[in-house]
């Protein structure tokens, strides 16, 4: 098996796994980070109980992405760990009112070099935020 196709069932096992809790917990939004798996077809059902969030960290992965699915944020042009995208793109939701407090939302992320999706966070919203105040959580992360 070829890095590539390893790659790619990795991405897949993880997101079908993903679907099946969020059916599971009920919940109100998957977000998937577009730029480790471009090419991964969104295994989305049209008796889905939950939102599907494509994030994009770059413009060309945004333009495709939109292609594929309504819901799709640009990240800042700033280097971000795993666990920093998901803060950003939760928090960027929130603070368009596409989420509210309490929302049971799952996200997945991993590392554009390694090609794959390698982390999985359940985790629900908080209270809306201030761009000011997300700028300034985004600038104290390590």
């Amino acid at each position: 098996m070829t890095k590539t196709s390893l790659n790619l069932k990795i991405s897949s096992s993880v997101l079908k796994k993903a679907f099946e809790l969020g059916r599971e917990i009920k919940a109100k939004a998957l977000f998937i980070y577009a730029d480790v798996c471009p090419d991964i077809e969104i295994m989305h059902d049209d008796k889905e109980v939950f939102d599907i969030f494509l994030v994009a960290g770059t413009k060309k992965t945004f333009k495709e992405a939109k292609k594929i699915a309504g819901k799709v944020l640009l990240l800042p042009n700033i280097p971000l760990t795993r666990m920093g995208q998901i803060k950003v793109a939760v928090m960027m939701a929130v603070s368009e009112n596409l989420l509210k407090k309490g929302d049971r939302i799952i996200c997945l992320s991993g590392i554009p070099r390694f090609g794959f999706l390698d982390t999985l966070v359940v985790m629900e919203s908080g209270e809306p935020v201030t761009t000011a105040r997300l700028l300034s959580q985004i600038l104290r992360a390590p």
